[in-house]
C-alpha cells in the first residue's frame, strides 16, 4: 500500500501580505476554512488571496526539484466565499511577487538545499532563479581545480558536490553546489588558484 503522506508533494501556502503562512504535507488547503462556500467563477476584488504551491521532492530522500508536479492554486477569498484556480507552472514568476518568490525560495532550499542545487532547469526557471548545470569539465575549470578531484567527488560522495546525471549519464553540477563545496571544505585541492577564489568572493 502507498503511503501518502511519504508519496505526496511538498506543498506550501502563501499569504499575499508576503509572509509564510502554513505548510502541508497532503491534503487539501480548503481544509483550513470549514466555513467557507466556494463558487464556480471567480471571487472578485478578494480580501485575501493564498497560493498553494507543491513541488516534487522529497526531504528524506534527497529528490531533486522536478517541473512536472509544479502546481500553484490561487485561492480568492471574501468573506465566506471562495474561489480556486490552477495557474500554469510557467505562469508563476509573473504571478507572484519577487518577495513571494523568494519566500518559495527559502523554503524549498530550506527543506533540502542539495534537491534545490540539483533542481531541474524549469524549477529555477519558474521561479526566477536560472543557474544552468555544467560539465565536470568546465566547472572545475572555472574553479582552478582538477577535474579529477571533482568527478571523483560527485562519483564517490555525492553529498559533498550536489550533482546530476544528464539522458547519458554525464554528471553535472552548478556552480553555487561547486563553490557551497568549497568554501565549506567538503572539497579541497592544493591545485585551487587564486583566481578561483576571487570570483567566489565577489559572488
Amino acid at each position: 500500500m502507498r503511503n501518502e503522506i511519504e508519496s505526496a508533494p511538498l506543498s506550501i501556502t502563501l499569504l499575499l501580505n508576503n509572509q509564510f503562512a502554513a505548510e502541508l504535507v497532503s491534503g487539501d488547503p480548503a481544509s483550513l476554512f470549514p466555513g467557507l462556500t466556494f463558487q464556480t467563477g471567480s471571487v472578485s476584488d478578494p480580501t485575501q488571496l493564498i497560493y498553494l504551491i507543491q513541488v516534487k521532492g522529497r526531504q528524506q530522500r534527497g529528490l531533486p526539484y522536478s517541473y512536472d508536479t509544479i502546481k500553484t492554486t490561487e485561492w480568492r477569498l471574501r468573506g465566506t466565499t471562495g474561489s480556486a484556480a490552477t495557474i500554469p507552472a510557467e505562469a508563476l514568476r509573473d504571478t507572484l511577487t519577487d518577495a513571494q518568490l523568494k519566500i518559495v525560495i527559502n523554503w524549498l532550499t530550506g527543506r533540502n538545499l542539495a534537491a534545490w542545487l540539483r533542481a531541474s532547469e524549469e524549477v529555477r526557471m519558474a521561479l526566477g532563479k536560472p543557474e544552468p548545470f555544467l560539465s565536470v569539465a568546465e566547472a572545475s575549470r572555472r574553479a582552478g581545480i582538477p577535474v579529477t578531484t571533482l568527478d571523483s567527488a560527485v562519483r564517490t560522495v555525492p553529498q559533498r558536490v550536489p550533482a546530476a546525471q544528464d539522458e547519458r549519464g554525464f554528471y553535472r553540477v552548478r556552480m553555487s553546489a561547486l563553490n557551497r563545496a568549497l568554501d565549506s571544505g567538503r572539497i579541497r585541492s592544493r591545485f585551487a588558484t587564486k583566481s578561483a577564489k576571487r570570483q567566489r568572493a565577489r559572488r
